[in-house]
Order: structure tokens, then C-alpha cells, then sequence
């Protein structure tokens, strides 16, 4: 029972996390639209995904980007905007560490070359 309370709670923040990915979301945000402590949601969203609410989010943010980087001609930091991070440098930084280039040059490679896109570090 315990467990698919946990995993129930993990959807619903799965949802909230692919919802408001573009907005300031926090873990304690996260938790509370459970009704979990910040700890206790990090745990279960552990044990049922495998990662952390904060690197699903990244990871749902970086999905995100890569697609607005090779559907449009948005620069990046107009990219990092609108996929809900506020520093473009930290977006840039945070890019190049899960795909291993930076976005420019992500893009500049992949829509040049024809190839698929590389399947990412995490």
C-alpha cells in the first residue's frame, strides 16, 4: 500500500515537473503538491525513477532545449528563458555537462551535419 502511495505521489510530481518545467520550481514546491517533506519526496522520487526530483527537472529542461535548439532560431539565451532557467551561463554550463557541447555548438553540429543528435552524458 505505502508503495504505490509513493509511486502515485511520484507521478503527480512527474506531472507538476512536465507542466511547470518553464517556471522557478523548487523541490519544496514539489513536495508540498504531495503533501511530502522535501527529504522524504527526494527518497521516494529516488527509489521509484532512479534519480532526484532536481536532476529529473534538469533533465526534463535539457530535453526541452534541445528540441527548441533544432526547431527554431532562438538564440540561447532566449533558449535557457524558455525552458525555465534565469542565467543563461548556468543553462550553457548545465547543457554542455548533460550533452557534452555547449548549445551553440550542439546546434551548429547537428543541423549541419545531418546526424542524429548525440545521446546525451546522464
Amino acid at each position: 500500500m505505502r508503495e504505490n502511495c509513493a509511486a502515485t505521489a511520484v507521478d503527480q510530481v512527474i506531472t507538476v515537473i512536465n507542466e511547470r518545467f518553464r517556471e522557478r520550481l523548487t523541490v519544496e514546491e514539489m513536495a508540498r503538491s504531495v503533501r511530502y517533506s522535501r527529504g522524504h519526496l527526494t527518497r521516494e522520487f529516488r527509489r521509484v525513477t532512479g534519480m532526484t526530483p532536481a536532476r529529473f527537472l534538469q533533465a526534463v529542461r535539457i530535453r526541452e532545449a534541445r528540441k527548441l535548439l533544432l526547431t527554431s532560431s532562438l538564440g540561447v539565451r532566449e533558449v535557457a528563458a524558455r525552458v525555465g532557467y534565469s542565467s543563461a551561463g548556468t543553462f550553457s554550463a548545465t547543457f554542455k555537462d548533460t550533452v557534452g557541447l555547449p548549445p551553440s555548438r550542439y546546434r551548429a553540429l547537428v543541423l549541419g551535419s545531418g546526424v542524429s543528435p548525440p545521446a546525451g552524458r546522464r
